[in-house]
């Protein structure tokens, strides 16, 4: 049988640096680069490919996507070796695989909001994800870029948190937590729509809502 493979290729790819022979950790993947912030390697049929993040952005390992430097948490290095660092292997009962993901170990872009993105991971479960402020997701890249490099994403401007509570997206389907007075933007289960007056996702025959659900 055939290897399970990470499909379609998402940002460019530059030769090895640091004079690295990268050896995969396992048949697909996105990981980052032991030696340099600004790139990731994309590992396939246990082929290392180096792609390299918009400008001076930095992979973030735990997003899977680049991200602002002060956000990615990026713990690479010239003087590191050229093992590719690896995450836990996660434990419990693998979910239903998502049918939209027609891929694995990938980023497919989000049908109405561009500033936000899924993640499929190995065993097709898909995750919702959003680029930091500032940043757009590039469905021909597969990853977030600036904003101006992207300029057919139209961006909605975040709430003003004036408390720790939940304010509507324009995007039926999400919303906004405040944390210490920042907002964070989620996703209602699929199906579900945000209803703000009860402050929780809800069924859509129970939601007024002026844009279309997912």
């Amino acid at each position: 049988m055939c290897p399970k493979t990470c499909r379609g290729e998402c940002g460019q790819t530059t030769p090895p640096t640091g004079g690295c022979n990268f050896v995969c950790p396992s048949y697909s993947g996105l990981f980052p680069h032991p030696k340099d912030c600004t790139k990731w390697v994309h590992c396939d049929h246990f082929i290392p490919h180096v792609k390299d993040c918009p400008a001076t952005l930095h992979f973030n390992p735990t997003l899977k996507v680049c991200d602002w430097p002060d956000r990615a948490g990026c713990t690479s290095g010239e003087h590191e070796s050229c093992v590719i660092p690896t995450e836990p292997v996660p434990t419990g009962t693998p979910s239903t695989p998502d049918p939209n993901c027609t891929c694995e170990c990938c980023h497919i872009p989000h049908t109405e909001d561009c500033t936000s993105y899924y993640y499929c991971d190995v065993n097709r479960n898909k995750t919702f994800h959003t680029c930091s402020q500032g940043l757009v997701f590039n469905p021909e890249m597969g990853t977030c870029v600036f904003a101006d490099e992207y300029p057919q994403c139209v961006t909605e401007k975040p709430p003003v948190c004036e408390c720790d509570c939940h304010y509507p997206s324009n995007i039926c389907s999400e919303y906004y937590i405040c944390n210490n007075r920042v907002p964070e933007k989620k996703e209602c289960p699929s199906g579900l729509l945000w209803n703000q007056e009860k402050k929780s996702c809800d069924l859509p025959g129970n939601v007024q809502c002026n844009t279309p659900s997912k």
